[in-house]
């Protein structure tokens, strides 16, 4: 099943300011940068976030079968290299995860161009792209990457899977 959402909503304007984003709800949700993103998603949904590095156990993630409320974080981006700066986490309550489910983000509004750091999670992977609509130059798949390169501040849209 392929997601595709219209945008990436717009992320906060403070430069102080991280934000997460609920792929099913389309809710965003920002807090002070120097917070830990995980720690704020839990405070917003109330449920447990299995975030897991992708390749940090080979495989996907799962939630203790004794968690009420759980969510899953797909995939978080910086604004700096070394995962620093200002960061934006996607996350969905979807159990599947990234397995058989994509998520589209064909435009990435006010995180286009600014991208210099990522890492997915719970065996989800990320590309990025130079224009939008998931097309022109592509990056990825992308487990973790502490610094784009060439392709920092080049993003305009994203996939993961």
């Amino acid at each position: 099943m392929l997601t595709l959402l219209p945008t990436t909503p717009a992320a906060a304007t403070d430069s102080s300011e991280s934000c997460w984003y609920d792929v099913d709800t389309d809710e965003i949700g920002c807090f002070d940068a120097s917070l830990d993103p995980h720690e704020q998603i839990e405070l917003a949904t109330g449920a447990e976030l299995v975030a897991v590095p992708t390749g940090s156990n080979g495989g996907r993630s799962s939630a203790d079968s004794s968690t009420i409320a759980t969510v899953y974080l797909l995939a978080t981006v910086w604004d700096s290299t070394s995962y620093a700066g200002q960061s934006m986490s996607y996350y969905t309550s979807n159990a599947n995860i990234c397995a058989g489910v994509a998520h589209g983000f064909p435009d990435l509004l006010s995180w286009k161009d600014r991208i210099e750091s990522l890492q997915s999670y719970n065996g989800c992977v990320t590309w990025l792209y130079d224009d939008f609509g998931t097309l022109g130059l592509e990056y990825g798949p992308v487990s973790s990457s502490t610094n784009l390169g060439t392709f920092n501040n080049e993003a305009r849209s994203m996939y993961i899977e």
